[in-house]
């Protein structure tokens, strides 16, 4: 064979071999798959890597050209092409990124992951470094997934933990971070309680992404689309759902689990974020707020069996002491559920607005939330609130004066409510008391609309006018078996004075055998209509079968896949890491397909000649 069919039958070798190896092995574009470091900065470039106290047994320690920030305080490895593991030993003021440097150009990471049990360092980013702008071109991505895994009581990160990158940086997939078993707190020389702000979102520094006030919103490509933070025994200084600085998150599910936490914010430090599903369980919070600084569209906690110092349901106080502007804004713009159980206790619940500063002018409202707590009732209170523990230009510190705007609502259940003298509650939209809830309302501070405050049968209130109050009562509708009542409600509620009208509708094979109000026969009936409701029911529909040879429903229990109700899904946000890339796996193996295949006519020709 000539020296020319010799070549092109090698190249054909290399190409059949490229197309076994899916596109999934390649960590970064442009960038090393190396760790590489400049200064006090140490980037794995999508490379797994582990940190720990000692040097790993049998690892060969390397030296990384530009890496500064080198010593004893921990050990960084990761395994080699040669199928062995290198180290590095670095000091605590060392940065890790499980992604790139993108200070200078923009750099592409599929997945990253860090793993540390052991040793200090000041910083884990799970994703890359961007550049200090919001520029949509200049973003560095990782476009799968982060994962960052803390463990063990001699793990310690001081300063930041981010699911995300820093600056203007995005993570396209989901950034995990699970701590577990850790202490990720310390004391300050004068004693007081330190350690790394834990948030699932990028961290910027306000130049990443724009704020814009009216709409109550942060423009920035700094994003990352999902988070998933699991808090496990542990301690921890600050948990936060979102990222900080002007970057916004999509949606996080955050779970703290028999752990003690200083501060827990549904956003994060700071930024923007989507949607927050938190649970916390038999842990010790210090403070939690919907907000520090930024904002939250959506939220849904839930807290069991825990002990709250401090709970507010929305921004935070002293959110404008530091880095804020005199054009800002922080606090809850959508909605909010905050769930409390019997076992879980708080020493102190506020009311705390959604707040903006004019210049000087500030602005507070308090709309679109729903707080329940089951057991005794939490006492809550709407107070001054104070949002700066210093003076600002104009002097002000506190803002004592509330608007409940129009087409919102803030609803309470398991709730024992205080409006206090000194504050002004301006209420356009809607006031709903609990049924197991009390409504006290010092003299001159209740400036509410007509048939504004709703007030549910069971309800203590004192402090509201009949004009401005609206009664309702409640109905628990029960079906027994062999039927079905319209509209589909194991329990409504009707203003007074109103009309209840139910349908009752047996199943095949059954017919109604009575329906009861309080316990008194209304007879047989399909329908059922109460008017000029003055109380409260409980009713319930019974239903026998209609010859000797029908038979009893099957119970959906005794076969689950016939159930007709869907079970509600209690699953994370998931992103599979092995999915990641698929598309572009498909379509470079579609590729090199076609490149093999001409590869081959042309040398089955060439060979002809």
């Amino acid at each position: 064979m000539s020296k020319s069919k010799s070549r092109l039958s090698v190249l054909l070798v290399i190409i059949m071999l490229i197309a076994m190896f899916p596109a999934t092995t390649f960590a970064a574009t442009g960038v090393s798959s190396v760790p590489t470091g400049s200064a006090e900065y140490f980037f794995a470039n999508g490379t797994p890597v582990t940190i720990t106290d000692d040097k790993p047994e049998g690892a060969t320690e390397v030296e990384i050209a530009g890496f500064t920030a080198t010593g004893n305080d921990a050990y960084i490895s990761w395994d080699n092409a040669s199928g062995g593991v290198s180290c590095i030993g670095v000091d605590e003021s060392t940065r890790v990124y499980g992604g790139s440097d993108g200070r200078n150009e923009v750099v592409t990471v599929e997945n990253t992951s860090i793993t540390m049990t052991g040793g200090t360092v000041s910083c884990l980013f799970g994703g890359n470094l961007g550049m200090q702008d919001n520029d949509p071109s200049h973003t560095s991505i990782v476009t799968g997934n982060t994962n960052i895994a803390v463990s063990g009581q001699t793990a310690m990160v001081t300063l930041l933990l981010h699911g995300g990158g820093q600056f203007n940086s995005a993570v396209n997939g989901t950034a995990f971070i699970d701590v577990a078993n850790a202490n990720l707190t310390y004391a300050n020389a004068d004693g007081t309680l330190n350690g790394c702000y834990i948030n699932g979102g990028t961290n910027g520094n306000g130049k990443e992404g724009i704020r814009d006030i009216d709409d109550s919103t942060i423009i920035s490509n700094a994003h990352v689309a999902n988070a998933i933070i699991n808090i496990t025994e542990s301690k921890a200084y600050l948990v936060g759902g979102g990222g900080s600085g002007s970057t916004s998150t999509g949606n996080a599910k955050v779970d703290i689990t028999n752990s003690e936490v200083e501060a827990v914010y549904l956003t994060g430090i700071n930024g923007e974020i989507d949607y927050v599903s938190m649970n916390i369980a038999g842990s010790q919070i210090g403070n939690i707020a919907a907000s520090n600084r930024g904002f939250v569209k959506n939220a849904d906690v839930s807290i069991e069996n825990s002990s709250i110092g401090t709970l507010n349901t929305g921004a935070d106080t002293g959110c404008f002491t530091s880095d804020s502007g005199s054009n800002d804004a922080t606090g809850v713009t959508g909605q909010v559920n905050w769930y409390l159980d019997a076992e879980s206790t708080v020493a102190e619940a506020n009311i705390t607005p959604y707040i903006r500063n004019d210049n000087g002018t500030y602005t507070a409202q308090v709309s679109n939330t729903y707080i329940s707590k089951t057991g005794t009732p939490l006492e809550l209170k709407l107070g001054s609130f104070e949002f700066n523990s210093n003076k600002d230009a104009t002097g002000a510190t506190t803002v004592s004066q509330f608007t409940l705007p129009k087409n919102s609502h803030f609803s309470f259940d398991g709730i024992a409510l205080t409006v206090p003298s000194g504050v002004k509650l301006a209420v356009e939209g809607n006031l709903s008391v609990g049924s197991t809830s009390s409504l006290f309302v010092a003299q001159g501070t209740l400036d509410a609309a007509e048939d504004s405050v709703y007030v549910y049968d069971g309800a203590k209130v004192e402090g509201v006018s009949q004009e401005q109050m609206v009664k309702y009562y409640n109905f628990n509708i029960t079906a027994g078996i062999g039927g079905k009542i319209d509209p589909p409600y194991e329990q409504l509620s009707v203003r007074e004075g109103g009309t209840l009208k139910l349908t009752i509708t047996p199943d095949q094979g059954y017919i109604i055998a009575d329906v009861t109000v309080n316990g008194v026969s209304q007879g047989a009936v399909s329908e059922l209509t109460l008017e000029n409701i003055s109380e409260s029911a409980d009713i319930v529909a019974s239903f026998k079968a209609e010859s000797a040879s029908a038979t009893e429903p099957d119970d959906p229990e005794d076969n689950p896949t016939d159930n007709p109700k869907d079970e509600p899904s209690d699953k994370p946000i998931e992103s599979d890491v092995s999915k990641t890339g698929d598309s572009s796996n498909i379509a470079l193996w579609a590729a090199l397909v076609l490149i093999s295949a001409y590869a081959l006519n042309r040398l089955r020709a060439y060979a002809r000649k």
